[in-house]
């Protein structure tokens, strides 16, 4: 086995999230980690922390904004005391 094991802090600085989320991660079995001794640190490989970013990965769909702007509506007459928006407010 030639391949480098990650540590916690490795796979942090790699997915920019703390060791913390890393350890709930693997704690909840979302990421596969290998444990060295009785008491000894977690060790994760390259594919297996690939594979979890896969798997963590949501789509997210674009925004759509809307051509037509939406109607604003004026009252005929200012409420007492109320600012009233028109759609020329904040135009230079």
């Amino acid at each position: 086995m030639n391949e480098r094991l990650l540590t916690r802090a490795d796979v942090a600085e790699r997915c920019q999230i703390s060791t913390k989320t890393v350890l709930r991660a693997i704690h909840r079995g979302r990421l596969r980690a290998s444990r060295l001794g009785e008491h000894g640190a977690y060790r994760m490989s390259e594919a297996d922390v690939d594979a979890w970013i896969e798997a963590s990965v949501l789509t997210v769909a674009p925004v759509r904004r809307s051509a037509v702007p939406l109607p604003v509506r004026i009252p005929a007459e200012p409420a007492n005391g109320r600012l009233v928006l028109s759609p020329d407010m904040g135009r230079h």
